[in-house]
């Protein structure tokens, strides 16, 4: 027998609205309880800060996207020029 808590987790994890529903934020969260070398720990902040800015900018492309006008020059400007090569989407498409 299932139990509700375990029913619960079933659901959540098969919804893409959930952040656990995302690869990419699954493993984040899992990486918080790593023991890394201060090399290491250097490299995973500098990869997830990546990863954050990568976010920023698709929600900021979206927001755009639903308000013509919309002014993100300061939130760009912020997060910088994205890496060379950098097509990760780490969010669901919103269009739907």
């Amino acid at each position: 027998m299932v139990g509700p808590q375990s029913a619960e987790r079933a659901a959540q994890s098969a919804d893409p609205a959930r952040p656990g529903a995302l690869d990419w934020f699954t493993e984040l969260n899992r990486g918080l309880r790593d023991s890394l070398a201060d090399e290491a720990l250097v490299a995973r902040m500098q990869q997830t800060t990546g990863q954050l800015r990568q976010l920023a900018r698709e929600i900021v492309a979206a927001a755009c996207a639903k308000v013509p006008g919309l002014d993100a020059g300061p939130v760009l400007r912020l997060l910088g020029t994205p890496p060379a090569g950098s097509v990760a989407r780490l969010l669901f498409d919103t269009a739907a």
